[in-house]
């Protein structure tokens, strides 16, 4: 099980290669929404049926290895990312019932570039909301997208290097942000996964 008091972390190789390739071959053939920035979105959650089924049996199969038996899955999303969202945080969001409340989030980095090998280009960064004494150099770093006054306000927790197949995870309160982009990072695709208590 998860130690969700730690707030964030990693596993190592939580999905191998072949996996990930069945995995994104499925959520591609659902129809995609558009992203703020217009991105691809592939979503699944329980208003398709037939393809959350399919997830319960495949996917979710690894996450109930970790996972109390009360967590579920609000929605699961392949994305194909070409700019980074800014510091946020998605709590309360993607709940179909207001009685549910937000639990954990997932992140498995697919490839960057369309290149699994370049994964380490990128990094998901999970924040404490106090004052960062570092901001100047995070804001050159990983997040020149957000305004310096912003990153002035969120200390970094954990900047988690992205390493195709591996498991980075976060509890739904907490501020997070991807890396910026940079000229030699046009796109990166990975999954997102929310989940509900």
């Amino acid at each position: 099980m998860l130690d969700i008091n730690a707030k964030t972390g990693s596993i190592d190789n939580f999905l191998t290669h072949d996996e990930m390739v069945e995995y994104r071959k499925h959520f591609l053939s659902t129809k995609p929404s558009k992203s703020n920035f217009m991105d691809n979105i592939y979503g699944i959650d329980t208003k398709n049926i037939s393809h959350y089924l399919w997830f319960k049996k495949t996917m979710w199969q690894k996450f109930s290895q970790i996972l109390d038996t009360k967590v579920n899955l609000a929605v699961a999303m392949y994305c194909q990312f070409t700019d980074s969202f800014k510091i946020h945080n998605d709590y309360g969001k993607y709940l179909s019932d207001k009685t549910h409340k937000s639990h954990l989030v997932f992140l498995i980095p697919f490839s960057v570039n369309n290149d699994v090998q370049q994964c380490y280009k990128s990094h998901t960064i999970v924040f404490s909301k106090e004052h960062n004494p570092n901001a100047m150099e995070d804001h050159k770093k990983y997040l020149s997208n957000n305004p310096i006054s912003r990153v002035k306000k969120y200390k970094i927790l954990k900047a988690h290097q992205w390493q195709s197949g591996n498991l980075i995870w976060w509890r739904s309160d907490m501020d997070h942000a991807g890396s910026h982009f940079t000229s030699d990072l046009k796109i990166k695709e990975c999954w997102s996964i929310h989940t509900y208590v």
